[in-house]
């Protein structure tokens, strides 16, 4: 049986067959004696199929490799790592040749075998920011995009990044269109339109590469279906579980809609001046509080729109039941270590009221006079760590969490290209330029700025307004500098970045806009992108990107959280200068996230002001941190 046609060689460090699912995948083990028989003999046979081919492998064994939005259970691969090199390809689809082979002869039903560059298994390295001194690359850039858009407006896509990827091919970093989208399996994305683009960039004589990434949805805020439990969505970071129930409410804490499965950050106050009056208001993004009414409600949503019974809780409803759970495990693990110390020493009935109450729990403590002095240090030391546990755990319990009402929202609008000023730098932070224009924002998401903010009054928190938090200013980001920043969320609690000189694009608004038209296929046929093709060749373009959305762009600077500058959960987050000498500046708010480029998207908070602005008809005095 020859398979030579069928093997998958899109990608010079990785082969197989038959087609392999495009990366970034899902893997889990999957146990070969489950699956096929023989596994002892073929587990010594092929490492020296292998190694008369010259190659080296690192690991051959059996995985489950998936996108998790269609993972089959019966759907084994057989994984090969090695190590790419420029003359490996050959050598590697013989050795797919050889083991199907192998296999077929022996009656063995193999469904998938796969041999891939070890580097690209285990992730490679995070990718990096194009930087302000690339001058020539960032002119490309802005020269090949628009063409780009085009080019791909027919499919499926997600998100269009420039950003210096990692290939094993080059053995480093280069600048590169980064393409994510849910219909890479179309075979017209890689014979038709990737090599399309390549002629693209050859014809601006320009540097780059591209790479075409599967991402089924930007990752926004934590959301949990009905059919799933506190673990299927991501959790709080610790550092921000333990200030849920701090009052004031510090920024980066979780919200979320009374009665609703979502959770989001808190970003910050908001002093708003409108008809005489100064509002205290919180900021988060539309879609954490809002996610399915605007999603069915064309917004903006002006002040006295919205229902009024649009209650915010902080924490929201799914991130208290968690932080009870965690707080009441503390509780029972502190009293356990006290426990573990009476049975050892004895015991002696506490005195205070929460002594007594620890005593009535463990039977008494021990008397002082009878212990030793490091045992005293050591009883004291339990006791006031049960202490505070108990006391979290009742604060928690006690907490009133509602927040206020909903105020405004942006819903999911854009706001046009040319609203920024450019007459503002970081150097000089300011408020909103007096001669920056002042637009209306659409109520169609199409070319422009994305929008998607929400305030919340904070009437029901009066403790809020007792203390004033620290004041931060904001500034415009110049599109071609990379600010080092920094932010606090719900999910991920502070990290730090690096804002990208290069402007990403969005399709839409990720899966906070309603899905495709059942009755319309979102998946494009190869005959009609050929098509497309063919017209563009004539000078027929009858294609636009009218559904591009725009933002920043931040890539984390750290390896932590996987190298994600935000998951899950973070949507709401205020991005602010990284300066220890500056006064805080905030740049912008981030409402999504893309894994598998490992990049955040954030709206810059320019734009965002001008946008709160023209919807509440008021005035923004300032920002603040609680």
């Amino acid at each position: 049986m020859d398979i030579t046609d069928a093997i998958d060689r899109r990608l010079p460090y990785r082969v197989g067959y038959p087609t392999l699912p495009t990366l970034p995948v899902e893997t889990e083990y999957a146990p070969c004696t489950k699956y096929f028989t023989n596994v002892a003999e073929w587990g010594r046979d092929l490492p020296v199929m292998l190694d008369k081919l010259g190659i080296d492998a690192a690991l051959v064994d059996t995985r489950y490799r998936y996108h998790k939005e269609c993972k089959k259970d019966d759907e084994v691969t057989l994984v090969i790592l090695s190590k790419y090199d420029e003359d490996c390809q050959p050598k590697w689809i013989q050795a797919i040749k050889d083991i199907h082979a192998y296999f077929y002869q022996r009656n063995i039903l193999i469904g998938i075998i796969e041999l891939v560059d070890i580097r690209v298994w285990y992730r490679p390295p995070m990718p990096k920011p194009i930087l302000l001194q690339e001058e020539e690359t960032l002119r490309a850039i802005t020269e090949i995009q628009p063409l780009l858009s085009r080019e791909i407006a027919a499919y499926s896509w997600v998100t269009v990044d420039a950003l210096h990827w990692y290939s094993p091919a080059r053995g480093d970093h280069h600048p590169t269109f980064v393409i994510t989208a849910r219909d890479t399996s179309n075979s017209a994305w890689w014979t038709t339109t990737i090599p399309a683009i390549r002629n693209i960039i050859a014809d601006a004589h320009a540097d780059l590469d591209v790479v075409l990434l599967y991402l089924d949805n930007l990752s926004i805020q934590s959301h949990v279906t009905e059919d799933e439990t506190n673990d299927g969505r991501q959790p709080p970071d610790a550092s921000m579980l333990e200030c849920f129930y701090d009052s004031p409410i510090p920024m980066g804490s979780s919200c979320g809609l009374r009665g609703s499965r979502d959770s989001g950050t808190w970003g910050c106050r908001v002093l708003l001046e409108k008809d005489g009056s100064q509002l205290d208001l919180g900021l988060t993004n539309c879609h954490v509080l809002l996610r399915d009414f605007a999603r069915d409600n064309k917004g903006p949503f002006r002040p006295g729109s919205l229902p009024e019974d649009f209650t915010v809780m902080s924490p929201s409803d799914r991130d208290h039941e968690v932080a009870k759970q965690k707080l009441e495990e503390r509780v029972t693990v502190a009293t356990t270590k006290l426990q573990d110390f009476n049975n050892v020493f004895g015991q002696l009935q506490g005195t205070t009221w929460i002594g007594r109450l620890i005593g009535q729990l463990l039977g008494g403590f021990l008397r002082e006079e009878e212990l030793s002095p490091s045992d005293k240090i050591r009883q004291k030391t339990l006791i006031k760590q049960l202490e505070i546990c108990m006391e979290n755990l009742t604060a928690a319990r006690k907490k009133d969490r509602e927040v206020g009402t909903i105020f405004a929202a942006s819903g999911y609008t854009t706001m046009p290209l040319d609203s920024s000023s450019s007459n503002t730098t970081k150097d000089v932070p300011q408020n909103k330029p007096q001669d920056a224009p002042k637009d209306t924002p659409k109520d169609t998401p199409e070319n422009g700025w994305a929008l998607d903010w929400c305030l919340f009054n904070l009437d029901r928190q009066a403790r809020m307004r007792e203390k004033t938090g620290k004041r931060m200013t904001w500034a415009h980001v110049d599109p071609l500098e990379n600010y080092k920043v920094i932010k606090r969320g719900r999910s991920t609690g502070l990290t730090k970045g690096l804002i990208c000189a290069a402007k990403p694009l969005i399709h839409n608004f990720g899966d906070a806009l309603p899905e495709p038209d059942p009755g319309k296929s979102s998946i494009v046929e190869e005959e009609e992108i050929k098509d497309t093709f063919v017209k563009k060749k004539k000078g027929i373009d009858d294609t636009s990107d009218k559904t591009s959305i725009y933002s920043h762009s931040v890539i984390s600077t750290s390896k932590a959280n996987c190298g994600h500058f935000e998951l899950p959960g973070d949507s709401g987050s205020v991005v602010m200068l990284d300066d220890e000498n500056s006064t805080r500046v905030a740049l912008g708010l981030i409402h999504a996230g893309n894994p598998a480029a490992l990049v955040t998207y954030m709206i810059p908070m320019e734009i965002l002001i001008m946008s709160i602005e023209d919807v509440t008809g008021g005035k923004v005095v300032c920002l603040l941190d609680w």
